[in-house]
């Protein structure tokens, strides 16, 4: 919920390419601390809505397809689908960037009534993204322009907003979050967990997207972003793996950890992974994302089954 619009549309300058801090800066003793704004505490507390299975089916469904034949829709796709789950009023996804002003979080995708604002900024170390950030935790913010006094330029309002953070290797790549717009909606332990899941496929989508540029930019520097085309189906390298191989395949792209699959086939960590490099080879895949896509769209997994 970092991102709110292209600075200079509310009248704050270039939000991080000048130095007007104080237009979006708490001051430094009159104003109450950002623990004014936060109220995670009440996502526990409240009665959750029920679940909504239906709708998740239909909507990992739609991931799947996603991220098989326009990976690099990912993001927008998943906040469309965050809208529609979890019935909130925004939804977005906001990716840390690294300057010479500490870094600040860019909107990438955003659905619902913030969608006109795309690519909007704020500064990584003053912006509820942060906190989240910062907090490795699930965070509530209620009425943030308390303390986010920048949110007060904003129409419609936040009532409230719940964020998730979500990382790559170990390191903190972004948010994902829902925005309410009125007192009538709630959030609670239930948009939680769908957020959560949400916020996982979000790092998956991040580390694809990132494998996809590297690899344009080896190819052709400069180029545009061109879709990424279909993997090739090949029956005959398929079946040119073992029975053993199958079977390590399904469980990788089913999100089984090269431990799991040792200890459940009772052989090493590192056979498994001779055998993973082995399935690349033969299939002529790149790495976990291309045998993901593989697996995808020779239907030999769900969607609903990657984990």
């Amino acid at each position: 919920m970092c991102t709110i619009a292209h600075a200079s549309m509310w009248g704050f300058g270039t939000l991080l390419a000048c130095d007007h801090d104080v237009q979006i800066r708490p001051a430094a003793s009159s104003t109450p601390g950002v623990e004014s704004v936060l109220a995670t505490d009440l996502l526990y507390r409240r009665t959750p809505r029920p679940a909504r299975p239906v709708a998740e089916r239909r909507a990992l469904d739609r991931l799947g397809r996603a991220i098989v034949e326009s990976p690099q829709s990912i993001f927008q796709t998943l906040t469309d689908v965050a809208v529609e789950v979890c019935e909130a009023d925004t939804a977005g996804i906001s990716i840390l960037e690294n300057d010479d002003h500490g870094g600040h979080f860019r909107w990438r995708a955003i659905s619902g009534k913030y969608a006109a604002h795309l690519g909007g900024m704020t500064p990584r170390d003053f912006s509820p993204c942060g906190t989240t950030i910062d907090r490795n935790a699930p965070q509530l913010v209620s009425r943030p322009g308390r303390y986010f006094s920048y949110f007060n330029e904003v129409q419609p309002p936040i009532v409230e907003g719940l964020l998730v953070p979500f990382s790559v290797a170990g390191r903190p790549v972004g948010t994902m979050w829902l925005v309410a717009h009125d007192e009538r909606r709630k959030f609670d332990s239930e948009d939680t967990r769908m957020l959560i899941a949400l916020a996982n496929f979000a790092a998956a989508g991040y580390e694809l997207l990132s494998a996809l540029d590297e690899k344009r930019k080896a190819v052709a520097v400069g180029d545009p972003l061109l879709p990424s085309a279909p993997l090739r189906i090949n029956h005959h390298e398929r079946e040119a793996l073992s029975k053993r191989e199958n079977e390590v395949m399904t469980m990788m792209v089913r999100g089984v950890t090269q431990k799991a699959i040792a200890l459940s086939l009772q052989i090493s960590v590192k056979t498994v992974a001779t055998y993973r490099a082995r399935i690349l080879r033969k299939l002529n895949l790149n790495g976990s994302f291309d045998l993901l896509r593989y697996a995808l769209q020779n239907r030999l997994v769900e969607w609903s089954e990657v984990h």
